[in-house]
């Protein structure tokens, strides 16, 4: 199975295709997700155009009854967003946030960059912070540290936007029950990406 570490220079989710880990255990946990496929041997929207998104061992959000409500308005606030802050955005084409962004961008999304280490991304000015966006901002979708993402939650309550996507293996749950507290829908521990496929699959009426 493929698995993920967090790379700490990028602070970013990053693809470990060898089953073998960096420790030199084998990974056996078939439990999770894989954070990412690896991005070498095909890109997202390929992936999904083959039809393979079903192969992939997940455990599907929203096969868990506890979501509730709120599993509901993801999806609808998903499907109706037209701009998509992706934090800690990279150039990187082997980064997982470029194959994510570059996903939701051919899909139709505006994604706006938050990351000061860049000037641009798939053609989009990058800004340094989420305040710095000069426009409002649908979803915040975030690549970075669990650590790391308090702060930026703090961000998208001030700045009102209407849900936060924590990507695969990034946990807060304090800082999930603040966004939701304060109205905001919380994706924690999900990729937007196979999200936003599989809700689209499913809204397609069957032929």
């Amino acid at each position: 199975m493929i698995r993920a570490f967090i790379d700490d220079d990028s602070m970013e989710i990053a693809p470990v295709t060898d089953p073998t880990q960096r420790d030199g255990t084998r990974d056996t946990d078939t439990s999770r997700c894989v954070a990412w496929w690896p991005l070498h041997h095909c890109r997202g929207s390929d992936l999904i155009n083959r039809g393979t998104m079903s192969d992939l061992s997940c455990r599907l959000p929203g096969n868990d009854p506890s979501l509730g409500d709120e599993e509901s308005r993801l999806r609808d606030i998903l499907l109706a967003a037209r701009i998509i802050a992706v934090v800690g955005l990279s150039n990187d084409p082997w980064r997982p946030s470029h194959g994510v962004a570059e996903y939701l961008q051919g899909q139709g999304y505006r994604i706006v960059p938050v990351n000061p280490n860049e000037r641009a991304v798939l053609g989009e000015k990058s800004y340094a912070t989420l305040e710095a966006v000069p426009f409002p901002i649908d979803i915040v979708d975030i690549f970075r540290r669990s650590e790391l993402v308090a702060p930026l939650v703090d961000s998208a309550i001030a700045l009102h936007a209407k849900a936060i996507w924590m990507q695969e293996s990034v946990v807060d749950a304090q800082s999930a029950q603040r966004a939701r507290a304060a109205g905001l829908a919380v994706a924690m521990d999900r990729c937007i990406l196979k999200d936003h496929a599989r809700w689209k699959r499913e809204s397609e009426p069957r032929q």
